[in-house]
């Protein structure tokens, strides 16, 4: 469930795939540029990140029925320059596509956040959404920060965990 404690984050085993349902926020460069920005010149961020899952991905508009379009994720190792900033804001859950730097890895593990790769394709991870709502920047169109709402949302365990 997210967002998720540092509890539920150990119970998880890396390498496995697990079925996420609950909150988790979207970001990407641009928000993530504008929420270290806010954070640099001491305003207040947008939502509180304290214990959430920030999930990479710039969705796509919202066909006729459903919550939000194809919502893949993008590729991690383009915001591992934003981590330090979530981690220190207290993100426990990262959500996106690929491998981190080893360097992101040691700083997952040491603030024992989760690292999720989602485990299907961008229009079938829409039907996973039964919520969205934009909640920040949206002049940034597709990368504005929205909260969604997911059920069973298919991840793959990449880091953090219990390790096999």
């Amino acid at each position: 469930m997210l967002p998720a404690g540092k509890k539920e984050i150990g119970m998880l085993r890396q390498g496995e795939i697990c079925l996420v349902s609950g909150v988790m926020w979207t970001a990407r460069d641009a928000t993530l540029r504008n929420l270290t920005d806010c954070w640099k010149k001491q305003r207040r961020l947008p939502v509180s990140l304290k214990g959430q899952a920030i999930y990479y991905t710039g969705p796509c508009p919202a066909p006729p029925g459903m919550a939000i379009g194809p919502c893949g994720p993008t590729s991690s190792c383009r915001m591992e320059r934003y981590l330090p900033f979530l981690l220190e804001q207290g993100v426990n859950v990262t959500i996106g596509k690929g491998k981190y730097s080893e360097n992101a890895v040691k700083l997952a593990r040491r603030w024992q956040s989760l690292y999720l790769i989602p485990v299907a394709g961008p229009a079938w991870l829409a039907t996973r959404v039964v919520q969205a709502e934009v909640i920040a920047f949206p002049e940034l169109g597709p990368e504005a920060m929205r909260k969604l709402v997911i059920k069973e949302f298919p991840s793959y365990v990449m880091i953090g965990g219990m390790s096999r």
